[in-house]
Order: structure tokens, then sequence, then C-alpha cells
């Protein structure tokens, strides 16, 4: 593991989404959560379309809901509605990513007036 790149990774994600849970809206939220679970995507471990911010409540909650019973172990999830959720999620990501690429974009443009 890189700490470091997993720190950047994080912070990136942080500020991204302001510091406020996804699910709830809690602030402020210091939690990453991973949309698609590092041990069965591990190419998406420290991609930024592949994390959200999340409380410590909402994430446990998720996590709760995730567990084979009487096994720490959590289980790849398959059900669709859970597949089109992470789906809807990484779509709100990826859109707002784009936005503040435009934001970016549109700041470079007035600074080289």
């Amino acid at each position: 593991m890189n700490n470091k790149e997993e720190g950047e990774w994080r912070m990136v994600i942080l500020k991204r989404d302001d510091f406020t849970c996804h699910f709830c809206g809690h602030r402020p939220s210091r939690v990453v959560h991973h949309i698609n679970s590092k041990k069965f995507y591990p190419d998406l471990k420290y991609d930024i379309g592949n994390g959200i911010c999340v409380c410590e409540k909402c994430h446990s909650k998720y996590h709760e809901g995730n567990k084979v019973e009487n096994n720490i172990q959590e289980k790849p999830i398959d059900t669709m509605n859970t597949i089109l959720d992470s789906i809807l999620i990484q779509y709100e990501v990826l859109e707002k990513i784009d936005n503040e690429l435009d934001e970016i974009k549109k700041l470079k443009e007035e600074v080289e007036k």
C-alpha cells in the first residue's frame, strides 16, 4: 500500500465532496468509501471516480449490510439494485468532476485575458 498515494486520493475526494456525506449530507465527514471494493477491483483502488465521502455512521451501516453471515469478510455485491446504485453514484461523481473541470477552464480563460 502506498500511504502517500492513498492520502492524496482521500484528500482529493474529501475536497471534491466538500467533506459532505454522500448518503445523509452530514458535515464534516472524513471517511472515503470505495464504490467498487478495492478487494474485488484493485485497479480502481485510487481512481477518484471510485470514491465518495461518507460519514462514519453511513459507512458502518453500508458495510454491516454487506457482511456474509458469521463471517467478517465482505461479499461481492451482485444484486441489481446495488449495482444500479453504484453506477448512479459513479455517474454523479463523474458529473461533478466534469463540472469542476469546466469551472477550471473558465478561470484559466479569464486569467489568460
